[in-house]
């Protein structure tokens, strides 16, 4: 029986030897991995590409839109009622000052013309005659003012009937091309009917506008410059000849104007501009990819490699232009910026600069 017992307690004590031994292994294997681990990370380099920052001029730039219209346009519209009879230019014409557009029937116009005219030299013969008796004391002083009077009254009758006749003929204002005629021949025209429109269009305005945290950076005599879709190979130049003291009371803009010579008609009104130009120039700036920007904390942040580890930096923003944007401060020249693989890094870690695609 004490052999028994002897016997279960020795296997008992040669059990918890083995049991203590496996968690003695156990711990030391967890530790050793966790040691392996943890040299493991620290070993671990985040591959980036980097820049080196410089020093340079930079011009802040206003990119916007514009369109070009007629120097004048000039709606023309009859002045009486008549009958088309003629017409004597057509949609596209260029005119001199002056030059026919069309003719109304002129013939009722014109009897009433050659009626006053009748009246009017009836009254010039009558004044004659009467002024030459008021010499010679035949007549009062009153019948010859009443003559005179007749007289005065015929010709403003004439002037008038001859006026009507005239605005049978209607006739181009200005130098400038047909861009419609709206009516046909034989259409019955009332007075203050819209006849046809004038573009003048030798000289025409790029129009745009201006935000108005904008306008003290641009003045009359401020170089523009700007392109068309139409002719994507050309580009052109110009100076601001007007802003209006205003802004337009929908888009709170101000409206700026841009001559332009037109000899050859090149340039339609209607046609979309696309117009640059600067708002000011910053002598050694430093500018950086916007992608190497990261937003965070209500700030803008950005990693430079230094030693080999990533360390992040605020920096405060000027202004952007095109995709990269223009520091107040921040940085300096010579350091290196972080401008891809930046997105995951934290501060201090590890990166390895890789070298830019070919």
């Amino acid at each position: 029986m004490r052999t028994m017992q002897s016997s279960s307690g020795e296997d008992i004590l040669h059990l918890l030897r083995r049991t203590a031994l496996l968690v003695v292994a156990i711990v030391a294997f967890a530790s050793c991995e966790k040691k392996n681990a943890g040299n493991g990370a620290a070993e671990r380099r985040i591959p980036v590409r980097a820049i080196e920052l410089s020093a340079s001029k930079v011009e802040d730039i206003l990119d916007t839109f514009g369109i070009i219209e007629s120097l004048s346009t000039v709606e023309i519209s009859a002045e009486q009622d008549g009958t088309v009879v003629e017409i004597a230019a057509r949609d596209g014409q260029c005119l001199k000052t002056g030059q026919l557009i069309l003719r109304l029937d002129e013939r009722i116009y014109k009897a009433e013309e050659a009626r006053a005219l009748a009246h009017l030299e009836s009254a010039e013969s009558n004044l004659k005659r009467q002024k030459s008796l008021f010499g010679s004391k035949t007549i009062s002083e009153k019948d010859y003012e009443d003559a005179l009077f007749e007289r005065n009254m015929a010709k403003a009758e004439h002037d008038a009937a001859k006026t009507r006749l005239d605005r049978c003929e209607i006739r181009s204002p200005i130098d400038a091309c047909i861009d419609d005629i709206s009516v046909e021949l034989g259409e019955h025209l009332s007075s203050g009917k819209k006849v046809a429109r004038l573009e003048k269009s030798d000289v025409v305005k790029l129009v745009f506008h201006i935000p108005e945290r904008d306008v003290g950076a641009v003045s009359p005599g401020t170089v523009v410059s700007y392109s068309f879709d139409s002719r994507p190979t050309d580009k052109f130049e110009g100076t601001v000849s007007f802003i209006s003291l205003a802004a337009d009371s929908g888009t709170l803009a101000y409206r700026a104007e841009v001559e332009i010579p037109n000899p050859n008609l090149k340039l339609r009104p209607g046609m979309i501009a696309r117009v640059r130009l600067v708002r000011r120039v910053v002598q050694d700036a430093i500018s950086i990819p916007v992608v190497a920007i990261i937003p965070r904390y209500g700030g803008h942040y950005v990693f430079i490699v230094k030693d080999g580890r990533a360390y992040q930096r605020e920096v405060k923003l000027a202004f952007f232009t095109g995709d990269r944007a223009v520091l107040a401060a921040g940085l300096s020249p010579g350091e290196e910026l972080v401008v891809e693989g930046n997105r995951f890094l934290r501060e201090r870690d590890l990166v390895e600069v890789q070298p830019e695609p070919r």
